[in-house]
C-alpha cells in the first residue's frame, strides 16, 4: 500500500507540471493584400476622395479551406490642403459569404454612401497628426475577418480631400495567424 501511495505521489509530482508547461505563441504573417487605385490585389479608388465622402474596395477572396481570421491593416492617406490635427479617416470592413455582404456593398469597388457605414464592421481610424500643408498620415489596426470574402471601406471625415494622384493613398491587409509552440 505504501508503494502504491509513493508511486502515485511520484506520478503526480512528475506528470502534473508537464501538463501546465508554458508554451509560447507566435504570429506567422501571411501574404499582404494591397488595395489602391490600380496594381494591387484589389482596387480601392482613393484618388481625390472629397471631405465627408467614402469609397469601398473590390471584394477580396481569402481562398478555400481554413483561413486566418485575425488580420492587421495599415492605411496611408495623402491629402491636398492644410490638415486639422485630430480629424480622422474611418476604416471599415464589409464581411461576405459570397452572396450577401455587410451594407449590401457590390463585388466591385464604388462610392460609399453615408448610411452604409452603419452595417459595416468598424476596425479603426487614422488620425490627422499634422497641421501642415498636404499632409500624409498612416495608421495600423487589427480586424477580425472570419469570412472567406471581405471588402475594405474608408470614410474621409476630415475637412480636406485626398490627393488627386493615383496610388498615393492605400490600405494593406495582412493575415496574422497565431502559431502555438
Amino acid at each position: 500500500m505504501k508503494r502504491l501511495a509513493l508511486l502515485l505521489l511520484l506520478l503526480l509530482v512528475v506528470a502534473i507540471p508537464s501538463v501546465y508547461a508554458v508554451s509560447k505563441q507566435y504570429v506567422a504573417p501571411g501574404t499582404a493584400l494591397v488595395l489602391k487605385d490600380s496594381g494591387g490585389a484589389g482596387v480601392l479608388p482613393l484618388n481625390g476622395v472629397g471631405a465627408g465622402a467614402g469609397k469601398f474596395s473590390d471584394r477580396l477572396d481569402k481562398g478555400t479551406g481554413s483561413q486566418p481570421a485575425t488580420w492587421m491593416w495599415t492605411c496611408t492617406f495623402a491629402f491636398t490642403g492644410t490638415g486639422t490635427v485630430g480629424q480622422t479617416v474611418e476604416v471599415y470592413v464589409s464581411l461576405s459569404d459570397g452572396t450577401s455582404a455587410d451594407g449590401g456593398l457590390a463585388t466591385t469597388n464604388g462610392t460609399l454612401a453615408t448610411d452604409k457605414r452603419r452595417n459595416l464592421k468598424f476596425v479603426g481610424v487614422v488620425v490627422m497628426d499634422s497641421s501642415g500643408s498636404n499632409p500624409t498620415i498612416t495608421g495600423w489596426g487589427q480586424a477580425y475577418i472570419p469570412t472567406r470574402y471581405f471588402s475594405n471601406a474608408v470614410w474621409n471625415a476630415t475637412s480636406i480631400p485626398f490627393a488627386s494622384s493615383a496610388n498615393v493613398s492605400s490600405c494593406t491587409f495582412q493575415p496574422y495567424p497565431v502559431e502555438m509552440q
